[in-house]
């Protein structure tokens, strides 16, 4: 039996013992939320013939400038987005107690969150933000409107939530920080955490996860800020990472002060070294990247799918399969197995895997 099959085997025994453990393990989920649109665009008005490629719709698009154009698209389906909100039902699905705080419409919740009040603790301080997500079969296209988001800052959720906001964070055991690069006031969010909530948990350092999305748009300044918070969350937090390798690539680029044009696996090793995180993680179709500051990174091996039923969200379903990991007191490659399947499972399903869904994936991958 190979070192993977015994691994495999490994996190399949302590994926059954959390279906029948007493206490569930808790989450504390922030700070974004979305209402999504999913569409394709269609070749042509009447027929339902639709754009493989992202390159073979941009093609269309240079041509039609100085030209006032009509494109056809079929909308998929509606539905809540955001990292934030996407992470929490996966988790949820997988049998955590999730809070999530974000932009999920005010004075009440709007529509398409009514279903997953039922599955996760919902507490909403602004208005959802809007999107398209422009689907493809090798990949997506988002436009985005979040201007509610500047109503999230660290000021705005102590007055909203009070002393219910530090008892949030006492009571996770996993504090997962999603979309720092849509979120204007990141930086705020950062520094509010570091000085009020920080000082606050006892039992050692808490465990946080962050999502950074792309943050192609977020300047110097921003960068800057961003490493230097990392770095003053040590004493208190034990700071999990997650990017993919677009992500990583501008990462690497802020922090060295240089300008890579494509992205290396090679980039994790550095990074290790020097970055301020204890562990990274980078999901790639097919594959993730993993490794704990001062250690060689590793690479894990997943299912590649060439047309997958849905990408939007399929890193969200990663990041939820490591998370659920690190609440196990996994280490990295098997957090970083737990992520592939979880993402594989929800892009050939079209929903979040449940963990009976995870166990007869990880079975069905060892035995064959």
């Amino acid at each position: 039996m190979t070192e993977e099959a015994v691994n495999r085997t490994e996190l399949i025994r302590r994926l059954d013992g959390l279906r029948t453990a007493q206490h569930r393990p808790a989450a504390l989920i922030g700070f974004d939320g979305y209402i999504d649109k999913l569409v394709r665009p269609r070749r042509s008005q009447n027929t339902e013939d639709y754009f493989d490629t992202v390159a073979e719709f941009a093609q269309l698009l240079l041509t039609l400038g100085g030209t006032s154009s009509d494109i056809a698209v079929r909308c998929m389906f509606e539905k809540i987005g955001g990292n934030g909100p996407l992470l929490a039902e996966a988790l949820a699905e997988k049998g955590v107690d999730c809070t999530c705080i974000g932009a999920m419409g005010q004075p009440e919740l709007a529509a398409p969150y009514r279903q997953l009040e039922k599955k996760v603790q919902l507490v909403s301080v602004a208005d959802c933000a809007s999107s398209y997500a422009l689907e493809f079969n090798n990949g997506k296209i988002m436009l985005g409107d979040a201007d509610s988001f500047q109503d999230i800052g660290w000021k705005e959720l102590q007055e909203k939530l009070g002393p219910s906001l530090p008892e949030m964070f006492r009571a996770a055991q996993l504090i997962c920080f999603a979309n720092w690069s849509g979120l204007p006031r990141s930086t705020e969010l950062m520094e509010g955490i570091i000085s009020d909530i920080g000082p606050l948990l006892d039992g050692g350092r808490r465990k946080i996860f962050f999502d950074l999305a792309d943050p192609s748009a977020k300047s110097e300044t921003q960068f800057a800020e961003l490493f230097s918070a990392l770095d003053r969350m040590r004493p208190f937090f034990y700071r999990v990472v997650g990017l993919n390798p677009k992500e990583c690539l501008l990462i690497f680029n802020r922090f060295y002060g240089v300008r890579e044009t494509n992205f290396d696996p090679e980039m994790l090793n550095a990074l290790l070294r020097d970055f301020p995180a204890d562990e990274i993680v980078i999901h790639d179709a097919g594959c993730a990247y993993v490794g704990k500051t001062g250690q060689l990174p590793q690479k894990v091996r997943g299912r590649f799918l060439a047309r997958p039923r849905i990408s939007v969200g399929a890193g969200d379903n990663f990041n939820s399969g490591y998370c659920l990991g690190i609440l196990c007191d996994l280490p990295p490659v098997a957090c970083a197995m737990l992520g592939n399947v979880s993402a594989v499972c929800f892009m050939e399903q079209g929903k979040p895997a449940n963990l009976e869904q995870l166990i007869a994936s990880l079975e069905k991958e060892t035995i064959s």
